[in-house]
């Protein structure tokens, strides 16, 4: 059996047929891989990687991560990166990166605004490609946060009267 301290490498599927990049998998991971896989493949990741990652990150921790001091570093780079990359963020990575930033129990503290803010920004932008999922997941994760987004309210709420 392989130390648990060892880095595992992450396992790939088909190539994204936009970008012919592997996509990174995320699946099962514990949180201390995932922050671990995201210190040393973070350079690899495009925009789904980071929806997905934040999402499986949220999944394999809980909200009571962001608390414990111990991974904020971790959160704090990945915060950044993350927000370097919004504009890369297609409709569902922008939906599943704020759920998972939600449902970690990040709210609207100041070092978390201008991520909040570029992801309320861009769904604005895509708001038109978001599927019904990805509305609700978008405007639960806001509405969890306490970040007041109202320009993402009011596409989404135009959205849903376009669609009938």
């Amino acid at each position: 059996p392989r130390p648990s301290s060892a880095p595992r490498p992450l396992p790939t599927r088909e190539p994204l047929a936009s970008g012919g990049q592997p996509f990174l998998n995320f699946n099962g991971l514990s949180a201390v891989e995932l922050l671990r896989a995201f210190r040393e493949h973070s350079e690899r990741f495009r925009g789904p990687q980071y929806g997905a990652w934040w999402n499986s990150l949220a999944k394999a921790s809980g909200k009571e991560l962001v608390g414990e001091q111990d991974w904020q570093d971790g959160l704090g780079t990945a915060r950044t990166a993350t927000l370097k990359m919004v504009k890369d963020l297609g409709p569902t990575d922008v939906a599943r990166t704020a759920w998972g930033l939600a449902k970690l129990g990040v709210r609207n503290q100041p070092e978390w605004r201008p991520l909040w803010g570029g992801l309320a920004e861009r769904a604005v932008e895509t708001s038109s490609k978001f599927n019904e999922q990805a509305l609700a997941n978008s405007v639960w994760a806001y509405a969890t946060a306490g970040h007041a987004a109202p320009a993402l309210f009011e596409a989404v709420a135009a959205e849903a009267a376009r669609r009938g």
